[in-house]
């Protein structure tokens, strides 16, 4: 993560190169923007272009004031303001434009989330996201992000409610600033922060874009009958910075974590010591002085040219349009290619991505490319077919192939594109469509381990946890490994569904029982709905796919010379399926198979 403060605390942030100087001197590798107006072309241009060069991130622009002030012309002023500021930070590639979420109070001379009785009506909830709908469509950000700020004071006072209003508002230019500090709203959380800031990144993680690094204590020990918490140096208060440091790293290596609201620069000092040596004890990666800008990106953080990477994304499927989605939501610039052009032309009107004709073309315009396909046949036909990625493909680029083929297959087009001077992780995943909607896979990398690292921030925006298994066409192997387990485990409750249907047992009884049982993974409860309900639930992975990953499965057994019966069996029992007519069903179909060779047999 890239460390930054808030030094126009103590420091004249109207001068940029001083500005940027003292940031240098004090190690910092992220910022806020400094003073600066939408009008000062030339000063925005030296902020971009000597913050860049720096390797110093400009990790907010901050527009403090009331988008919710019931004063008509106050209001229209503070929400232009907003808009400036937006435009700012995407003119000079901030992280995110930052405000709070509003109030009703007036006393601006005091802050702009101040206490009001009504802040907390529905109403008032509704002219949050009215206002926010409004400044995204006037603004469209291409390069940053809006964010609102919890504050305790404010309809925006916890997570649960950041969640309801990016879910409601449904713009990919709206994203996350976590201060989980703001959110300590009682005694309970105050002494319980490690669950509190897992719960914070649990709900809201897949968003963030930026951080505040504080912490809390309580003001006074003369007289506790009263809450009353103060702001404090980090590391002397409650909050859990080890918890903290870790899930921001799963975020990004490039999360920009700002301090702020201390008076002294000694003050800073003091946290940016407490986060680097609480960073070093627990091995999370925090950006300072010491590391160089090639050794930044020999570790996977995005530095100033790769937090710009452009990203190419082919197969707008199933499990594609959301991946690429959860992409687009982190702000890579990105463009898309799908076989049904239509499908690819929607995608980007409704992400702001661009639509590529060809594979060529994409390839020839970004610096990762992701295909996410049915099988292998249709990656040989993406990168060898006419108008083919190695037509396109350029020196210093990385493949990323996220879709289940085998790991003979990875192997020749790895060497393949390093003919070409280009680069080949195999990154598939785990999990569902459910999964990859939320951000939420599991990723099994193969590739040398500078280049997963240099594709790290683009799987982060698409997964929960992300695994370098090994060299390539390591993710293939266990990414087959994991499906043979899958399916095993999908043929034996397909088994005992219908055996205790068979001995006259609800289905959904039977599956109450297995879901309550020492077999309970999270397979069993997500899939339940299917489950129980095959005829309503949608198809998440076609039985005839799933037949194709388990003939890749047993041809790897047998070149590796490993027995496995059981995964001989289910697959013989997935072709069968297959050839009675279910190819196009749901995996969990099996059981429908299984019923249907019951009605058969009597």
């Amino acid at each position: 993560m890239r460390l930054g403060a808030t030094i126009d605390q103590y420091f004249d942030s109207s001068d940029p190169e001083a500005y940027l100087g003292e940031c240098q001197k004090c190690g910092y590798r992220s910022a806020p923007c400094p003073q600066v107006s939408l009008r000062e072309t030339e000063k925005l241009h030296f902020i971009r272009d000597a913050f860049s060069k720096a390797d110093v991130l400009i990790g907010e622009v901050q527009a403090w004031v009331n988008p919710l002030d019931p004063r008509p012309e106050k209001r229209a002023e503070n929400l232009k303001r907003i808009a400036e500021s937006i435009a700012i930070a995407d003119e000079i590639g901030a992280a995110c434009c930052v405000t709070v979420a509003g109030t009703l109070d007036t006393r601006d001379y005091i802050a702009c989330d101040t206490p009001h009785p009504d802040n907390f009506l529905d109403s008032t909830f509704d002219a949050v996201i009215e206002w926010v709908r409004k400044i995204l469509k006037e603004t469209r950000p291409r390069r940053t992000k809006l964010c609102l700020e919890m504050s305790p004071w404010t309809p925006l006072d916890g997570p649960e409610v950041y969640q309801k209003i990016i879910e409601i508002v449904q713009d990919p230019a709206l994203a996350v600033h976590l201060d989980p500090s703001n959110a300590i709203l009682n005694t309970r959380i105050f002494f319980s922060t490690p669950a509190h800031v897992n719960h914070c990144f649990d709900l809201l993680g897949r968003w963030i874009v930026s951080a505040h690094a504080k912490d809390l204590y309580y003001a006074s020990v003369v007289d506790l009958r009263h809450v009353n918490f103060v702001e404090v140096i980090p590391g002397r208060g409650v909050l859990d910075y080890r918890t903290f440091l870790r899930r921001g790293e799963q975020v990004s290596a490039d999360l920009p974590l700002i301090m702020e609201h201390l008076p002294r620069r000694e003050d800073y000092a003091a946290g940016a010591a407490y986060n680097r040596s609480m960073a070093r004890e627990i091995g999370v990666t925090v950006l300072s002085r010491h590391r160089s800008y090639k050794r930044c990106l020999m570790r996977g953080t995005m530095c100033a040219e790769s937090a710009r990477l452009i990203v190419g994304f082919i197969g707008l499927g199933r499990m594609g349009r959301p991946m690429a989605t959860n992409i687009a939501r982190r702000g890579f610039p990105l463009h898309v290619y799908n076989r049904t052009r239509s499908t690819a032309v929607e995608f980007a009107e409704s992400t702001g991505a661009a639509v590529s004709d060809s594979p060529a073309e994409l390839a020839s315009k970004c610096d990762v490319l992701v295909t996410m396909v049915a099988d292998g046949a249709a990656v040989d036909a993406i990168y060898n077919g006419p108008a083919g990625v190695m037509e396109g493909i350029r020196p210093g680029k990385i493949g990323m192939e996220m879709s289940t083929i085998g790991p003979e297959s990875v192997m020749r087009l790895g060497a393949q594109l390093q003919s070409r001077g280009a680069r080949l992780v195999d990154a598939p995943v785990s999990g569902s469509v459910a999964f990859a909607e939320k951000a939420e896979l599991m990723v099994m990398a193969g590739g040398a381990a500078e280049d997963v690292d240099r594709v790290r921030p683009v799987l982060n925006a698409m997964a929960a946890r992300v695994f370098h298994v090994g060299s390539l066409g390591r993710g293939a192997t266990l990414k087959l490994a994991v499906n043979g387990i899958v399916y095993g485990l999908s043929e034996a409750l397909s088994e005992a569904l219908v055996l205790a249907e068979r001995a006259g047992i609800e289905r959904s009884t039977a599956y109450e029982v297995f879901a309550s049982s020492v077999i309970a993974a999270p397979f069993v409860h997500y899939r339940r709905a299917a489950f129980e309900r095959p005829d309503e639930a949608p198809v998440t992975l076609r039985l005839a796919l799933a037949l194709k990953d388990m003939d890749l499965l047993l041809a790897m057994s047998r070149q590796l010379q490993v027995s496995t019966p059981q995964a001989e069996t289910n697959q013989r029992v997935l072709g069968d399926a297959v050839r009675d007519g279910f190819q196009d069903r749901d995996m969990s179909a099996v059981a429908e198979y299984l019923r249907k060779q019951m009605t058969k047999t009597g």
